[in-house]
């Protein structure tokens, strides 16, 4: 018989939402799926978060520069400490441009 979500579990989920806990942890806890969880605190009015975090110090404007003038997205998460799938997600945000050896290509 399947589960619902019952007043409980969306008290207790507002209640870790509200407090600073993420919807992985959430789901974790009360074994409904992230997207159930985000779909009943919407319905209750819960601002929910952005899921994109901005970066300090202006460090996306820099990578998308630095991508734009041709470094590779694995050169720059290599010397940022990132992953080269956070990069492309940062260039693809912040409107992809060709770079030049694909504009040669």
């Amino acid at each position: 018989m399947p589960r619902r979500f019952l007043d409980m579990h969306l008290t207790e989920a507002i209640g870790y939402y509200k407090t600073g806990y993420t919807l992985k942890y959430i789901s974790s806890i009360n074994g409904f799926s992230i997207s159930t969880n985000a779909e009943h605190l919407r319905k209750a009015g819960v601002k929910m978060r952005s899921v994109i975090t901005k970066s300090p110090d202006g460090r996306a404007s820099k990578i998308k520069a630095r991508y734009d003038r041709g470094e590779s997205m694995n050169a720059i998460a290599r010397s940022l400490g990132i992953t080269r799938q956070r990069v492309h997600q940062i260039v693809m945000e912040r409107g992809r441009n060709r770079t030049p050896q694909e504009e040669s290509a």
